[in-house]
């Protein structure tokens, strides 16, 4: 019976959430509302539409979420598109790793689907994911464990064998929410993001294919 290693996207495949900090205080200010830098942190690892529905019910926004969301993921694209980041530190060759180990993947975000499609592929690294789940395909978000067993279900890999790397608090809940095990990854661009649930806790991607190639995902 196969194997599956589901990715979260922003935070782990590429270090985005400096970029989506800057562009959601940018759509925010075009509105009035000014965050503190703290304030964002909450909302790490959950879709844009959530956010928006939340300030919306807060500050008394005419608009639909819906709309405000779609503004600022066009706006992220646009940014992504100017400043050309790479994939992060180690990606690729723990992707070239688990393809040679014949373990399956899929990417799973919070994120809407024209940015689940894009970013990939804007990346280089669109091959190595069977399948791609946004937050737009399920029905709760994210501490929600939907967009994982979503991920699982199209992979046709039982929850129990798979494996999810995240690097947010409510990420790792809807892993364990899943029936998952989980690897959370702990870097600076993500805040002090409680890990705790996770099986296992690495400071990068290197060190989580160190962590495969040692016994962790067949232990």
């Amino acid at each position: 019976m196969s194997y599956a290693v589901i990715f979260d996207m922003d935070g782990v495949v590429i270090d985005s959430e400096p970029i989506h900090q800057r562009v959601f205080q940018e759509i925010a200010a075009k509105r009035g509302i000014t965050l503190p830098p703290g304030a964002l942190a909450a909302y790490i690892g959950r879709s844009p539409i959530v956010q928006w529905t939340d300030l919306k019910n807060t500050y008394q926004l005419d608009e639909r979420p819906e709309d405000i969301a779609a503004e600022q993921m066009d706006r992220y694209l646009a940014v992504l598109a100017e400043i050309r980041p790479g994939p992060m530190p180690g990606l690729s060759s723990l992707l070239t790793y688990l393809t040679n180990e014949g373990v399956l993947m899929a990417l799973a975000s919070s994120n809407t689907r024209k940015v689940v499609d894009a970013v990939p592929d804007m990346l280089g690294i669109g091959q190595f994911f069977s399948q791609r789940i946004s937050g737009q395909d399920v029905t709760h978000a994210k501490p929600a464990p939907d967009v994982f067993l979503a991920a699982a279900q199209k992979l046709n890999v039982p929850a129990p064998r798979c494996i999810v790397v995240e690097d947010a608090t409510n990420g790792v809940k809807a892993a364990k929410a899943a029936g998952m095990r989980c690897a959370g990854l702990q870097i600076p661009g993500t805040g002090d993001q409680d890990l705790s649930l996770a099986d296992i806790i690495v400071p990068s991607l290197v060190e989580l294919e160190h962590a495969f190639a040692t016994g962790l995902w067949w232990s």
